[in-house]
């Protein structure tokens, strides 16, 4: 038991033995805080912002002239140059192409996009072989194709095999980009 569930259980262990009206007074507080800090991470949800989203079918190129972001600088990210080299023979020899749902909006794509951009050009994976869709707060698109896909998180990297999905990586990495990606080809 931790420190904070013990100073809960022996305010109400006080309580009890005092008064049952200080009881109804104690759990009406701890519900109305409860209902209040659920509130305030709402408007203050990481991901929203008030930038317009980005819409429709985009390149790379395209996002980063029109996000809105300060950087799209993959800080910190340094791939096993192995894995780097296995993504790069795997691509070129499998016909792997790559589809990318994402929000110039959602703090996850801000920080996960520019990483999952490095690791391909490292492994000097062509632009025409990346689809990208800009998607609303909402998860959709001018296109609908999020809703073809079933597009929930964001971004979302489907990578497909002679044009069959094989897999996806939903928001975040379990483990890396490069050791995922590479999991997620070789199903």
């Amino acid at each position: 038991m931790t420190f904070p569930q013990y100073r809960i259980k022996y305010h109400i262990s006080c309580i009890l033995s005092r008064n049952t009206s200080y009881i109804a007074l104690f759990f009406l507080v701890y519900a109305l805080s409860a209902c209040a800090s659920v509130n305030n991470s709402q408007k203050t949800s990481p991901h929203k912002t008030d930038v317009k989203p980005l819409l429709g079918k985009l390149t790379w190129a395209d996002w980063k002239k029109n996000a809105g972001w300060e950087s799209y600088a993959a800080v910190n990210f340094a791939p096993n140059p192995a894995f780097v080299q296995r993504i790069e023979e795997d691509v070129h020899s499998f016909d792997f192409s790559f589809i990318v749902f994402a929000g110039n909006w959602c703090e996850d794509s801000r920080s996960e996009l520019p990483k999952f951009y490095q690791l391909l050009e490292m492994a000097n994976i062509p632009a025409s072989k990346v689809t990208m869709y800009g998607l609303d707060e909402n998860k959709n698109d001018i296109t609908r194709n999020a809703e073809k896909f079933g597009i929930y998180k964001v971004p979302t990297i489907i990578v497909v095999r002679n044009g069959i999905e094989n897999g996806r990586i939903a928001e975040k990495p379990h483990t890396s980009w490069d050791l995922d990606l590479i999991i997620v080809m070789e199903r």
